[in-house]
Formats: C-alpha cells, structure tokens, sequence
C-alpha cells in the first residue's frame, strides 16, 4: 500500500454528491468500458458476483468506468489510471485499486440499480485497497457517489454471501446505509 501522506479536506466527497458528464466523457468511458470487457475475457478474468445483463455484456464494464470517470472528475483529479486498459483482477493480483487519493489507495465500485450494494469479490482487496467508493448510475451522464467504506471493515465474514440470493455467487458485500463520507472512513483506518 502507498505511503500515508496527510489527509486533505476534501469537501466534495461527501454521501449523495452528484456528478454531471459530458457527452464527450460519456463517449469516452463507453469505449473504455468495451474494451475492458474484451480484454478481461480474452484474458479469462471471472466476472463480477452480480447477475450480467445478457442483452448487453459490456454494460458492466461500461458503467464501471462510468462511475471510475465521475469520481476522478469529483475528485479533480486526470483520470490517467482510466485510460490504462489491461486486464485487471484482485485474486490475480493484476489490480491495483483504481486511483490513489491522499496517499489512499480507492478503489470505485458502481452499478445502476440506486438502492445497490457495494461489493468486493476477492479477499485480496484488503491487501491492496484501503477504501471503496460506491457510485450509483443515475443515467447515462448523471452519477452520484453513495459514499466510502474502509477494505479492512468490508471484508470480514459476517460480509461474505449471497444477499438472499441476489447474486451470482458469494462476495464480501454491504448496504449504503454504513457508506461514509471520505473524511469519516479515513478516520477508520
């Protein structure tokens, strides 16, 4: 994990912030996201514990690197880990976290459905991230970040299962109702 460095006080990443795209950014993370797909099947990287729509098997990626764009612009940050695409997967140790923040590493989790959980598949993430993000996908330029929680808090035993079979297979998951602001989650660490 990167070196700590003092926390900045960042007041935009706080619980039901909302982010607008452009249509240019939302271009660009529909080719990111497509691409990604491909590699990771290529590479015969598994795929997430939730149901894949089957009438479009991109749309995961595809709102991943959604959600992935919406928090660097939140943050202020170029979104120059976006734009690298290789295969990615935290059991093979091939992913890092998406972005570093504060000397952080965080790594950015969405999906569409608005009351949706945060998930991580792979214990390993705890090795390698310290906080996840949820973002939402409210349409297609509109996001909204539902908030952070600490790797270390999420993957734990009491967190691994199906969610009353809502998902494909069992991962480390919980609700947005614990999510966090940024500056609280940092405080548990």
């Amino acid at each position: 994990m990167p070196t700590r460095q003092r926390v900045q006080n960042r007041k935009q990443l706080v619980r039901d912030s909302l982010i607008k795209l452009e249509p240019s950014e939302v271009e660009l993370y529909t080719l990111i996201g497509k691409a990604r797909y491909d590699n990771n099947r290529q590479a015969k990287i598994r795929d997430t514990a939730a149901k894949r729509d089957k009438n479009d098997p991109y749309a995961f990626d595809i709102i991943g690197a959604g959600g992935e764009l919406s928090f660097f612009k939140l943050s202020g940050l170029y979104p120059e880990q976006l734009m690298e695409i290789y295969p990615r997967s935290m059991s093979a140790k091939t992913d890092l976290g998406d972005l570093v923040l504060d000397g952080l590493t965080i790594d950015v989790k969405t999906t569409n459905h608005r009351t949706g959980m945060l998930l991580a598949t792979s214990a390993e993430s705890k090795n390698v991230v310290d906080i996840f993000a949820l973002m939402i996908g409210l349409d297609k330029d509109l996001f909204c970040l539902k908030g952070f929680y600490p790797s270390s808090l999420l993957v734990q035993e009491e967190n691994f299962n199906r969610c009353n079979r809502k998902l494909v297979r069992p991962c480390y998951n919980v609700g947005q109702e614990v999510l966090l602001d940024y500056k609280d989650a940092v405080k548990l660490l």
